[in-house]
């Protein structure tokens, strides 16, 4: 059937309970957004995600099991030293 020989998709949906990759984040709203489009215009699948610390993640991408995400931390360290995982 064709579905089979469709691609995947490179950029995963997001869905709750997901392992995000997180470059920066911010107790203000307005840095962390705008840190957040100059992700996206990097290419990242970046978001903000609202912690119950009142800090702002800033997300490169989020995946669905924490081997994912370690595997594309590990690419996107070269370009981001400080990034770290949070899952949620």
């Amino acid at each position: 059937s064709p579905s089979t020989t469709e691609p995947k998709l490179s950029i995963p949906v997001t869905q709750e309970g997901m392992f995000h990759i997180v470059a920066g984040s911010f107790r203000n709203a307005e840095y962390a957004e705008k840190f957040s489009r100059d992700m996206q215009s990097s290419g990242y699948n970046s978001k903000v995600i609202m912690q119950p610390t009142g800090m702002h993640a800033v997300t490169l991408g989020s995946f669905l099991t924490r081997q994912q995400a370690v595997d594309s931390m590990n690419v996107w360290k070269q370009k981001n030293p400080n990034i770290w995982i949070l899952n949620q």
